[in-house]
């Protein structure tokens, strides 16, 4: 393995579409087997329980994390939501813990799924995060899409995911390595397009060891693979737990953001449980969104004080510069004579 020798990892996530009958999961795992990964995310896996695996009784869900023989690597924590759509570990290697997170959206334009998940993240906020899966949507509609969508405004899901990569400083590892370039992950054959929804997401404080990031060969599935090679360092910065500022409950902006969830969503969930929960990260991150730019804003004030101070010394300090050179100047003829 070559991560026995060198902190390189690589992890590939893949939509396999099923892997429960004996022949389609053998063809699967030989096919992965040449890719060599050490951490592999499945989404739509359809397996019975077991080890990190997330299993539900309908055909669409069920997401797995398989680790190479040899991974170094410990799981300290497992965390899951209630449809076997996410799976989180904690893994310990190296002396630094990451969240692995693999993601299997629904195919609906419902935010609801991406509020849960905020939820869910809210438990690892002091944590980096390597996030993959098949999120069901693109976050950008025109890099993104083999042809430009019709629908506007933008919908509801694809939102929310925006917020989540905003909210938890997130970024699209392979956008990263590929600004401009078009290449897409999934094949709607009843649409007749193409798209870029499957992904890696990884938190701003790894971004320099990513190594690259590619999409692989459609095949066995209607999904291509992704693969992400990074560089598992010792140390990686943590981002600190959060804490509220209470002072932020009194913003006209978060109480405006407050009712405005609940209007819109009143009754669209089937409980209030639900409907609290999602509520619960969806306005955590909008409070975590603001506070970042009342901090920003402070910090600019600080440096703009700073700088005016520093102008206001160096006036106050020219007379007196003056007053030294003159008297320099009148010691140097008194010497001559």
């Amino acid at each position: 393995v070559i991560m026995a020798h060198t902190n390189t990892i690589k992890i590939v996530s893949w939509n396999v579409n099923g892997v429960n009958q004996y022949v389609r999961r053998t063809k699967v795992l030989t096919y992965l087997s040449h890719k060599k990964p050490d951490i592999v995310f499945l989404q739509e896996t359809h397996l019975v329980p077991g080890a990190f695996h997330g299993t539900h009784d309908a055909k669409t869900r069920g997401v797995s994390i398989l680790f190479h023989k040899n991974f170094p690597g410990q799981v300290v924590k497992e965390l899951m939501d209630g449809d076997s759509r996410v799976l989180i570990l904690i893994v310990s290697l190296y002396n630094t813990k990451v969240a692995l997170i693999n993601v299997c959206a629904p195919n609906s334009p419902d935010a609801t799924f991406f509020a849960q998940l905020q939820a869910l993240l809210l438990e690892i906020l002091d944590l980096p995060i390597i996030m993959g899966g098949d999120f069901n949507q693109v976050l950008d509609p025109v890099l993104d899409r083999s042809r430009p969508e019709k629908s506007l405004p933008p919908p509801p899901d694809r939102r929310a995911l925006q917020d989540l990569v905003s909210n938890y400083g997130l970024v699209d590892s392979w956008r990263l390595v590929h600004p401009q370039s078009l290449e897409f992950t999934f094949h709607s054959s009843s649409h007749g397009t193409r798209s870029r929804i499957d992904m890696f997401l990884i938190s701003k404080g790894m971004v320099n060891s990513v190594q690259s990031c590619s999409i692989g060969m459609r095949a066995l599935s209607d999904h291509s693979p992704v693969d992400l090679l990074c560089i598992w360092e010792s140390g990686v910065s943590r981002k600190g737990r959060w804490r509220l500022n209470s002072s932020l409950l009194n913003s006209e902006t978060i109480k405006a953001v407050i009712q405005e969830y609940f209007a819109q969503n009143a009754g669209l969930v089937s409980t209030d449980t639900s409907l609290w929960e999602a509520g619960k990260a969806y306005i955590g991150g909008r409070i975590i969104a603001l506070s970042s730019r009342v901090k920003r804003e402070s910090n600019k004030r600080v440096i703009d004080l700073e700088r005016c101070i520093g102008e206001l010394e160096a006036q106050s300090m020219s007379p007196l510069l003056v007053s030294v050179s003159r008297r320099h100047a009148d010691g140097s003829q008194l010497l001559r004579h």
